[in-house]
């Protein structure tokens, strides 16, 4: 079991009782098979890199930032921690493997982030891409108080669900969809 695995594991890799249908649980085995490809899906340049530079822009040189469900740590790990302190936390120990060698500065936690306990009021930012797919959506209100709960005093964190310049149904664009502790 890796050091930082909070959880016990049944030899197949799955947690002790845990549904083979909990989107939770599917989302780390298909991260877990699939993640040497999962880099080369997506297109280049990263298109939700405009986003994550605002974020950072907003920040003090060294600040801390938790990204959740920091996969393999690349592109966005890695340009965190060009001026920050990046903690990371994944449940597929395949894409914490990588992202503890994509970004050897950082500190990245293998766990479900929405049970693994961390300091409050510690980071002064949080971001998070594409993991909040695997939650559902009564759960969501749930994720966000404990984002906030983690965040400092005048902190923020923020959502995105789409790429950066995408226009929702109603044709509003997503840029910036920040918000403040």
């Amino acid at each position: 079991m890796d050091s930082s695995d909070s959880r016990q594991r049944n030899p197949d890799g799955a947690e002790p009782n845990a549904s083979k249908t909990d989107p939770r649980v599917l989302a780390e085995a298909f991260y877990d098979r699939l993640a040497d490809d999962y880099l080369t899906w997506e297109t280049v340049p990263w298109p939700r890199m405009r986003w994550l530079e605002k974020v950072l822009d907003r920040l003090e040189p060294g600040s801390r930032v938790l990204d959740l469900g920091c996969g393999s740590g690349d592109p966005a790990d890695i340009e965190i921690a060009r001026n920050h302190r990046v903690t990371g936390v994944d449940h597929s120990i395949a894409q914490i493997e990588r992202a503890r060698s994509n970004v050897p500065s950082g500190e990245f936690i293998r766990a479900d982030f929405l049970t693994r306990e961390l300091h409050a009021e510690s980071f002064a930012a949080v971001v998070s891409f594409y993991a909040l797919d695997a939650v559902p959506r009564r759960e969501h209100a749930a994720v966000f108080a404990r984002i906030h709960a983690l965040l400092r005093p005048a902190a923020q964190h923020g959502a995105n669900g789409q790429g950066i310049g995408d226009r929702d149904a109603q044709g509003n664009d997503d840029d910036d969809i920040g918000l403040r502790r």
